[in-house]
């Protein structure tokens, strides 16, 4: 898996490949193209929340304090597109657990981490805003 996170500082268009979603960004615009549910898996969430209890807590654990950011603003823009991309308002159990365990691992992942700069505190609540 291959993850880059694109922030768009300057008003330059910028293309960058997230969680094998393609994400295009030009002045005051995103647009994400959701993947496709991974085999083995019964939702976008469910693989989400495998990531989060996986991918994300060894990044944690190996102390890689921009890279938990970065895959922490990937995963909950992926998971806020998909719930505003749905079209059905019902939600199973299953997968309203799923949701609740990304926003809280990535909650979690976050609040754990040293913040050293400005720049640290700016991507660390910009990817909590967008938790709630």
């Amino acid at each position: 898996m291959y993850i880059c996170v694109c922030v768009c500082v300057t008003h330059n268009l910028c293309l960058c490949v997230l969680l094998l979603c393609v994400c295009v960004s030009v002045p005051s615009s995103v647009e994400v193209v959701l993947p496709d549910t991974p085999p083995g898996y019964s939702s976008l969430p469910h693989w989400l929340s495998e990531l989060t209890s996986t991918t994300l807590r060894q990044l944690l654990k190996q102390g890689d304090s921009q890279r938990v950011r970065e895959l922490s603003l990937a995963l909950i823009t992926v998971l806020n597109e998909y719930e505003q991309a749905r079209e059905s308002t019902i939600v199973s159990r299953a997968e309203r657990g799923y949701r609740v365990t990304v926003r809280s691992d990535i909650t979690r992942a976050l609040t754990a981490l040293d913040l050293t700069t400005v720049n640290d505190i700016q991507q660390t609540s910009a990817a909590l805003a967008q938790c709630t």
